[in-house]
């Protein structure tokens, strides 16, 4: 299993991937916040051979900055979780 983690903040959103044991998957990448990078998400998951089926995704749900990221996601197929920023906070490096 693997867990992609997003920050959404309004010019891009930061991502960090992990493995099943916790460990960082390659070094965390920022994504813009367009439709042409959430494609470039795709296939830089698709590059990893990662499984859809294999993958979480998680995001915080800051303001409505995370609907169209979050939208195109499940389109596509995968599964995402939103995250309270809240409670995500406390572990923010």
């Amino acid at each position: 299993m693997f867990y992609l983690g997003i920050d959404i903040a309004r010019a891009s959103h930061c991502c960090c991937l992990l493995n099943n044991e916790g460990e960082q998957v390659g070094k965390t990448f920022d994504l813009p916040s367009s439709q042409n990078s959430f494609n470039a998400l795709i296939a830089k998951i698709n590059t990893l051979k990662i499984d859809q089926g294999e993958l979480l995704i998680g995001m915080e749900a800051t303001g409505n900055l995370w609907e169209n990221l979050y939208d195109f996601l499940n389109t596509k197929g995968f599964k995402v979780f939103l995250l309270n920023p809240f409670q995500t906070r406390k572990y923010r490096d």
